[in-house]
């Protein structure tokens, strides 16, 4: 694209994993590459932050658009917010021991509510056709956005910029719903050509429909961080354009070393720590890794589990796992159960660790913890399957195992500890893997995109 295109980046939420660090990757990417990029996301904190690590903050080719709170459904959308928290247990919904009578009450009755109404949405679930036929289509989830919402705060925010955007890139398709009915308007109110990011594509095998947004005629296509998802797609609809994107990951270190990481280092005392973090759902193997911290010898390992639950997502083993380790705190663990805003502090836990943890369950999406792994030169433990164990074979930066077999996690923890990774290993993938790799396939996707519009 020309340098004066202006580019829209639409992140939705805000404190969840690493999506706000793909805001910040993409950002300082545009505007290094001489785009003008106009920034709508409810949290700019981070964001911040790393644009100033990187010169750009006063950039004039960037203009932070102001996230309306208020959007024409307000009372649904704080409801929505309030549904979210307390269905994910967030610690804001837990009463501190010193709440007064009012505060304890009314956090209380929230919790009760949210309780009912959740048993309440199970039974439909199970005797509603409609229910069920939305079931189907992924929709039942509480925490999914509609599309009109997005378009409206789009429309009311880009009145307040310099430049009006030429294209709207979206940081995380994966948050909205995706039934056709949902996606007739959205696009036309934006009134511009789109696209966006997808980082758990449908795996589009015989007679799975592809999600809805697909039918919008302003949506120039979408970038995956998926190779073989790519190339199902763009044989599935030809008239998109679709892009490989690689998974990488800011891995800046703070100036100062964070409290939580001697904390971490006080109480591993010199053992060897293996860390899992990040979003921690059911996905992640949270009963798995407390099973191996029971087999390890508290003498020679410590573990460390560092992330936001997602109870919600948890199992009945999942949660006698996470109540287990709550209470070998005092023997080879140590628990930071929130989310760490800052990803140069979350990054420093994990350089102060010697070996990440990432054997996560049925999981065939990317991870840019094989990033964190190569740039701060810390080896990594995944499953033999799927995208994550064809990587770390293929670079040789971490040891691949059953994602079922505990056991066998320690020998290899073992035997990584004897013989570590090779230094060119890492940087073999490095190579690979960068901003700079990173940033010739957005471009050339985009560039792809304008000429589509023509």
């Amino acid at each position: 694209m020309p340098e004066k295109t202006c580019i829209l980046l639409y992140n939705p939420i805000s404190g969840h994993g690493h999506l706000d660090s793909w805001l910040n990757i993409f950002s300082t990417i545009l505007i290094e590459r001489g785009y003008h990029v106009l920034l709508l996301t409810p949290n700019h904190t981070s964001l911040i932050s790393h644009l100033t690590q990187r010169g750009l903050a006063d950039s004039d080719k960037l203009q932070i658009l102001h996230w309306f709170t208020t959007p024409p459904n307000a009372t649904i959308s704080a409801w929505k917010c309030l549904w979210i928290r307390y269905l994910n247990e967030m610690p804001c919904t837990l009463t501190p021991e010193n709440a007064k009578w009012p505060e304890k009450i009314k956090k209380s009755a929230c919790r009760c509510a949210f309780r009912m109404i959740r048993t309440i949405h199970k039974i439909t679930c199970k005797y509603t056709k409609h229910i069920k036929t939305a079931k189907k289509n992924r929709e039942t989830d509480a925490y999914l956005l509609p599309p009109g919402e997005m378009a409206l705060r789009i429309q009311q925010a880009v009145q307040q910029a310099r430049h009006p955007p030429d294209f709207v890139f979206v940081m995380y398709m994966d948050m909205f719903k995706s039934h056709p009915s949902q996606w007739t308007i959205p696009g036309q109110q934006m009134g511009t050509p789109w696209a966006g990011i997808r980082f758990s594509p449908r795996a589009l095998t015989k007679g799975e429909q592809v999600e809805g947004h697909y039918t919008d005629p302003q949506l120039r296509g979408m970038c995956f961080l998926d190779r073989q998802a790519t190339n199902n797609y763009q044989k599935k609809i030809p008239t998109k354009i679709f892009q490989h994107l690689p998974d990488i990951t800011n891995a800046a270190l703070p100036t100062t070393e964070p409290d939580l990481v001697r904390k971490l280092r006080t109480q591993a005392g010199g053992r060897h720590i293996v860390i899992l973090g990040g979003s921690l759902d059911t996905r992640k193997n949270i009963a798995g890794f407390c099973k191996l911290a029971t087999l390890a010898d508290p003498q020679e390992w410590f573990f460390a589990l560092v992330g936001r639950t997602y109870p919600n997502t948890f199992n009945d083993t999942d949660r006698q796992a996470l109540k287990k380790l709550k209470e070998m705190e005092g023997i080879n663990t140590m628990l930071h159960l929130d989310y760490i805003e800052d990803e140069c502090n979350f990054n420093a836990m994990i350089s102060a660790s010697n070996i990440i943890f990432a054997v996560y369950k049925d999981f065939p999406y990317s991870s840019n913890m094989l990033s964190k792994s190569a740039w701060l030169r810390r080896p990594i433990i995944v499953s033999d399957r799927y995208q994550m164990g064809e990587q770390v074979l293929r670079y040789g930066i971490g040891r691949v195992t059953d994602e079922n077999n505990p056991k066998l996690w320690l020998d290899e923890l073992t035997s990584l500890r004897a013989t570590g990774v090779p230094d060119e290993a890492f940087s073999r993938y490095n190579n690979i893997f960068s901003e700079e790799a990173l940033g010739n396939a957005l471009e050339s996707f985009l560039n792809k995109c304008r000429r589509s519009s023509r």
